[in-house]
């Protein structure tokens, strides 16, 4: 796939549900709430806002991209629903997006070498990040842990 798309961009790994418009690799527009255990009933909703505020149709859109983890099981599964119902309507294809490489991404400035999203209770995912250029690119599998077993893990690659 090459930059000159029309990409809608589905974010649904966490208590924030967000929705974004992508033209030709540049953001033309991004909604996003803070709504916990609300995925399916706001997702439509910032869907709907987003075409009011940008004018796209789904018939413009070239591609569909969404998170796929680690991250909120629930949310995961309606990102996903919602987007493999949009992508069936029009014959999209799916662009699967790592929520820990999108958020290393959106760190760049710092090249940050591992990834750490907190999962639940005392867990967290990890994975080690290396570089190309300034994409990040997963250096093994996520891995998931508690955070005392994440210390040591930490304690030992010093």
């Amino acid at each position: 796939m090459n930059d000159n798309n029309t990409i809608l961009a589905i974010e649904t790994s966490s208590n924030i549900c967000g929705i974004s418009l992508i033209e030709n690799g540049t953001l033309i527009d991004s909604i996003d709430k803070d709504k916990s255990k609300q995925h399916a009933e706001v997702l439509p909703q910032l869907y709907q806002e987003l075409q009011i505020k940008t004018n796209f149709s789904l018939s413009n859109i070239d591609a569909l991209a969404v998170s796929i983890g680690p991250g909120s099981f629930t949310g995961l599964r309606i990102g996903l629903s919602f987007t493999k119902g949009l992508a069936f309507s029009k014959n999209l294809p799916i662009v699967p997006i790592s929520t820990m490489m999108a958020l290393a991404y959106n760190s760049r400035k710092f090249l940050p070498t591992l990834g750490i999203i907190h999962s639940h209770a005392k867990r967290v995912f990890y994975q080690k990040i290396r570089w190309t250029n300034t994409f990040p690119c997963p250096d093994g599998d996520i891995k998931v842990a508690e955070w005392d077993k994440f210390i040591d893990y930490i304690d030992q690659t010093e």
